[in-house]
């Protein structure tokens, strides 16, 4: 499994990519009402209006699990997933503004994930190596789940290289 994340301005083509219906199906949502990729944009912006600061205000995370664990993955493992994934990242699912998106339409299942960025009270979500926290945390709930990490598949990549390379030397 493989994660991105980042933080960054959102709007409304960011939501219209993720919550598209075409695409797949909503997977879950917490502290969100609308039905449109507009409606949930603006309440989400409601919140965001606490924090003046900031500019980029919605994090955008994305968790692709290989192809073949993909394709095997129920509703309900997504879910367990998905939670699991935010707890470990700290960002509890239960306290947070966020919507979870299945995309089926690729040869691999993926979930994008938009989380507000603001909190309730106006503080912020870290975002300093939000990135290489994702990869960590989504290396440790692959394993958790018996799921393919994408930091096992680049190890044994590497090992089958040096491998090659000494079979080359010699």
């Amino acid at each position: 499994m493989i994660d991105k994340a980042e933080s960054c301005k959102g709007g409304g083509r960011l939501f219209g990519y993720v919550i598209d219906d075409k695409k797949g199906y909503e997977l879950m949502r917490n502290n969100l009402a609308g039905i449109s990729p507009k409606e949930i944009s603006y309440n989400m912006s409601i919140i965001q209006q606490q924090n003046q600061r900031c500019s980029n205000k919605i994090v955008s995370m994305v968790l692709s699990p290989s192809v073949e664990d993909g394709r095997n993955l129920s509703k309900d493992k997504l879910e367990e997933i998905t939670t699991d994934f935010l707890s470990k990242m700290e960002l509890d699912p239960t306290n947070k503004q966020f919507i979870a998106f299945v995309h089926t339409e690729k040869k691999h299942n993926h979930i994008h994930i938009l989380m507000n960025r603001v909190n309730f009270d106006g503080s912020l979500i870290k975002d300093s190596n939000i990135g290489l926290n994702a990869q960590r945390n989504a290396h440790e709930t692959a394993l958790k789940h018996g799921l393919i990490s994408a930091w096992k598949v680049k190890e044994a990549n590497e090992r089958e290289r040096e491998k090659s390379n000494l079979e080359i030397k010699k």
